[in-house]
């Protein structure tokens, strides 16, 4: 009799092109038992990869696929085979969607470039982009933003964020990029400048 396949779990479903797939899969076979079980990715006719026992979890199995073009929705094809040559298989129709078009350029809202504030905590604000999942922030104390200039660097799913009190006064820089749920990042944005300024002017009394 033909093995079992019960269930069959791909993740992400969302992915950029060469980037890899997770393909588990629960399968059984009561008389002679599984020989071996493996995956394809059947719209990009990629080569077949074995999916390995899981250790701890008896009858199932996992491998990875590295994802191929096209575009689209992908189905991939589980195929188990007992050991007496029995084979089943079992299709997931557009399991995982590849994507390699980068999101849009954001846009920076405000402040506007150029801006001088006695406030250290200012708020950045920028556009949102059609299908992205989060922006990349960076601000530095030159435009080169050079690892060694970088103030901040972070990864958040708004887009508006206020910084933090721990700037000191003087020139900054910031700019903004899309991150779409394949991991696509689309161009930064323009740099925009700003100044804080907390120091109160001297006072001179004659």
């Amino acid at each position: 009799t033909q093995p079992t396949i019960s269930n069959v779990v791909i993740q992400p479903a969302s992915v950029g092109l060469g980037q890899p797939v997770t393909v588990t899969a629960a399968t059984s076979d009561a008389l002679s038992g599984i020989a071996s079980v493996t995956a394809q990715d059947l719209t990009a006719n990629t080569a077949v990869v074995p999916l390995l026992p899981l250790s701890g979890q008896p009858g199932t199995f996992e491998g990875t696929l590295t994802t191929a073009p096209p575009e689209g929705d992908h189905d991939i094809k589980v195929t188990s085979t007992d050991n007496a040559g029995n084979q089943n298989s079992a299709t997931a129709i557009g399991a995982i969607t590849v994507d390699a078009t980068p999101p849009a350029q954001v846009v920076l809202t405000a402040p506007i470039d150029n801006y001088a504030t006695n406030d250290n905590t200012p708020t950045r604000i920028w556009s949102s982009v059609p299908g992205a999942v989060r922006y990349q922030l960076q601000v530095a104390r030159g435009n080169g933003f050079n690892p060694s200039e970088i103030e901040i660097d972070l990864t958040l799913l708004g887009v508006t964020y206020t910084l933090p009190a721990s700037l000191i006064d003087g020139n900054y820089f910031w700019r903004v990029r899309a991150i779409d749920a394949a991991n696509n990042t689309g161009n930064w944005s323009t740099i925009n400048k700003f100044l804080i300024d907390t120091m109160q002017p001297d006072a001179t009394v004659d």
